[in-house]
């Protein structure tokens, strides 16, 4: 497929703060308000699709799209990235997290997914550096913040915004 812009999107640490569970509904809990309508932001400033980089992409495509709409969530969910794991399978979910899956990054489903569609640019948003050297310039990291925005220094804060928008730009 062709692309113009797609963001590579986490989910934990981005758009739903753990630390924050409160609101539930049939697909887990509620992702935090402001951080989403800074996904808004983006959406509504670069036209960006969506690809789900999140372990939330284990859920299944039609899950998220079905959850995206439901939930009303900005932006068009276009792919999940591809389980470049061959071991993923005998491999313990816990938390929603992986474990033992060391073998294969983040960083390398993206260009697994980046080598099958053509894409003008992209941005990937995540709270953890999974990423290889080359993709360092299109990462903006959602943790560690000192924004006045943020929570305890996590989420898709508004100054993370801009730098999304930014890189969209260059």
């Amino acid at each position: 497929m062709n692309y113009k812009n797609i963001i590579f999107l986490d989910i934990d640490g981005v758009i739903n703060i753990l630390s924050l569970r409160s609101d539930y509904d049939d697909y887990v809990q509620i992702f935090y308000k402001s951080f989403v309508d800074n996904l808004k932001y983006i959406i509504e400033c670069t036209d960006a699709d969506i690809v789900i980089s999140s372990t939330w992409r284990m859920k299944g495509l039609s899950i998220l799209k079905n959850m995206w709409m439901d939930r009303n969530l900005p932006g068009n969910i276009v792919d999940i990235t591809p389980n470049a794991n061959p071991f993923f399978e005998r491999n313990v979910m816990i938390n929603s997290v992986c474990k033992n899956c060391d073998e294969i990054g983040r960083g390398d489903e993206i260009d697994l997914w980046l080598s099958k569609n053509v894409v003008e640019k992209y941005v990937i948003i995540d709270d953890v550096d999974q990423f290889m050297e080359h993709q360092q310039k299109y990462f903006v990291k959602t943790s560690g913040n000192k924004h006045i925005d943020s929570i305890n220094g996590m989420g898709l804060t508004r100054t993370c915004s801009e730098k999304t928008i930014n890189l969209f730009n260059i």
